[in-house]
């Protein structure tokens, strides 16, 4: 199944994919891409951050508003010249905005899946340095 195929849930719950398999392949993905850990929870805790206004539907209805910024923030993030936010990032960013806009519950589940990739990442991105450290090792040559 792609990425985000169907949404968050299935048969009214919540899929498991938001939180294990779409979780570690999109940490794998940006760790690749060159996302930084610190760029990544920068992003997770400015929509964590929002989750308090979001108490109910009607809440919803009148913060949603707030997610809006983050779409361009990306960008701006994705454009910068240190680079450490790849573009993968920004379409990460608007397919998940775009999805949590339509109602509170998609909202949620987007803040659950977000953490779940925040936490795989740690693992995703120590797995991607031990590859190129590795690489480069291969590359060295050593002389007595």
């Amino acid at each position: 199944m792609a990425y985000l195929e169907g949404g968050y849930y299935k048969n009214g719950k919540l899929r498991r994919e938001i939180y294990i398999e779409w979780a570690k392949e999109q940490a794998k993905i940006l760790a690749e891409a060159g996302m930084t850990r610190a760029a990544l929870r920068r992003f997770y805790a400015q929509i964590k951050g929002l989750q308090p206004l979001m108490k109910d539907e009607k809440a919803f209805e009148e913060n949603k508003h707030k997610l809006y910024p983050i779409i361009p923030l990306a960008n701006y993030a994705t454009n910068k010249k240190e680079g450490k936010v790849p573009i993968v990032f920004k379409n990460f960013i608007e397919r998940n905005i775009e999805l949590a806009l339509e109602n509170r519950d998609n909202f949620i589940a987007f803040v659950e899946h977000f953490q779940s990739i925040v936490a795989y990442f740690k693992e995703a991105d120590q797995k991607d340095s031990r590859s190129k450290n590795q690489k480069a090792m291969n590359k060295k040559t050593f002389h007595k």
